[in-house]
């Protein structure tokens, strides 16, 4: 509990929580003006729901990148090499990243509903909950990059997985292949929406491996890390 008012208490020194709420709530403002002309309400949730999720890797990376410039300047990261249990410290910052993606999308979901009504509500919780989850990969190797290399490419590293979203994701040319790149499922799972149960449990353990793998690779790495050479 210490370790998380700590956190809370840095988190208000950096412009975490700027990002976190202004960021969605300008999305929503200009996917409002943008959408609002269309009268088909399913082209409307696709649309807003597939560019949220496209851009959503460049908004965590931009959220870690300020955050480890934080640590960085208080310390060069000695302080988190001194703790009794690193993975704690890490498991807690996936969690606060993991909770502000699942803050961001519920502020992008109150335009989402002003948008396409009360009929889409499940759709909406959908959104809401499956956009959070997905997202997971990014954050864990986000942070990977953010701490093992600089916050600039972190910074790139999302800006580049929006790219790929928006290239393999929004487009045809992931139709293929999606359902095995699980970094691509937060563009996707309108399609395993109301699907077979044998696809979807297919694309849900292809995702918990997957992130599992992440998860145990970066508390493995992080618990034997002996800091970076401070050149920013």
């Amino acid at each position: 509990m210490n370790l998380i008012k700590a956190t809370t208490l840095k988190l208000i020194h950096t412009n975490w929580v700027i990002v976190m709420v202004a960021l969605p709530i300008l999305y929503g403002f200009l996917l409002y003006w943008y959408l609002g002309r269309y009268n088909d309400p399913l082209q409307v949730f696709s649309a807003y729901v597939l560019y949220y999720n496209c851009m959503l890797p460049t908004g965590i990376a931009l959220m870690i990148s300020l955050y480890t410039q934080y640590e960085e300047q208080i310390g060069h990261f000695n302080h988190l090499l001194q703790l009794p249990r690193r993975d704690k410290w890490l498991m807690n910052m996936l969690f606060i990243s993991w909770l502000s993606v699942g803050i961001s999308t519920f502020i992008s979901s109150v335009p989402l509903w002003l948008l396409v009504g009360s009929t889409f509500n499940q759709y909406i919780i959908y959104y809401l909950l499956l956009t959070t989850l997905f997202s997971l990969p990014i954050i864990i190797i986000s942070w990977f990059v953010a701490l093992k290399i600089n916050t600039s490419l972190c910074l790139g590293i999302g800006i580049f997985f929006s790219l790929f979203l928006v290239l393999f994701g929004a487009n045809s040319l992931g139709d293929t292949i999606w359902s095995y790149i699980p970094l691509l499922y937060g563009t996707r799972y309108l399609y395993v929406i109301d699907i077979s149960n044998e696809f979807s449990f297919f694309i849900f353990s292809m995702f918990f491996l997957f992130s599992g793998l992440l998860l145990a690779s970066i508390i493995w790495w992080f618990n034997r890390w002996e800091g970076r050479v401070i050149n920013e």
